[in-house]
């Protein structure tokens, strides 16, 4: 899905013009009201879901990289946080 690139809005209204940020956002609120999902669901945190566990499946931090269509590395390494926990457990399974 990565290889061609669209040149259109991804988000537009019904007559093909670009919506706002907000507009997207108002929009993705009432779906998740609509399937009745937890209010606190938002498309920023379904982003990071989905770049956290690609991460997890592929362990390719390049990859996610890409995935998420971001610029630098370094926007992406926040996804390669882990906790204290898997570091002691890591480190203990020698």
């Amino acid at each position: 899905f990565l290889a061609a690139r669209s040149t259109g809005p991804l988000f537009a209204s019904a007559n093909g013009i670009r919506i706002t940020v907000r507009h997207a956002q108002r929009r993705f609120a009432q779906n998740v009201a609509a399937a009745q999902l937890d209010p606190r669901v938002s498309a920023h945190a379904c982003r990071h879901t989905f770049a956290t566990r690609l991460l997890e499946r592929t362990g390719n931090l390049q990859l996610v990289r890409v995935a998420m269509r971001h610029a630098s590395i370094a926007s992406t390494v926040i996804y390669a946080q882990t906790d204290d926990a898997a570091v002691r457990q890591a480190l203990s399974s020698r």
